[in-house]
């Protein structure tokens, strides 16, 4: 099934800036570790990272610029708008899967899948154009 409804080229570049920086996350970046616990944990297994000679371990921001800015407005969606906004494009260029396993992996049907993509692509459309007015 294709896509019936377009997105702003801006808003498509933000959410593609974004799926990139939240796929540093878990993988790290080129030969430097992973970023964070999970992305060690899923390189390392479990008790990976349980062992510190640190009290605390502080992570800079994995976001910056667009990125940053969807994902303020990805974690405030509801359920199904978040998972499906993830899906769509955490899993396409490099890590691509079609929307059959997205939707099975998320348990929800193609019916189900594309409303709740759309919706959240509008939300980070209206919070991007929130900010660009507020500036």
């Amino acid at each position: 099934m294709k896509r019936a409804i377009a997105i702003d080229a801006a808003v498509e570049s933000a959410l593609e800036r974004w799926a990139s920086q939240k796929r540093q996350m878990y993988v790290g970046a080129g030969n430097w570790a992973p970023r964070s616990i999970l992305g060690k944990l899923m390189d390392e297994g479990p008790g990976a990272a349980s062992v510190t000679d640190r009290r605390s371990q502080r992570w800079g921001e994995m976001y910056r610029g667009d990125g940053l800015i969807v994902q303020r407005i990805v974690v405030t969606l509801s359920y199904l708008p978040r998972m499906t906004l993830t899906a769509y494009y955490l899993f396409r260029g490099p890590w691509h899967q079609p929307v059959k396993a997205q939707c099975h992996a998320l348990g929800i049907t193609r019916a189900q899948f594309w409303p709740g993509l759309h919706a959240g692509e509008e939300a980070v459309s209206v919070g991007l154009q929130l900010l660009a007015t507020a500036a």
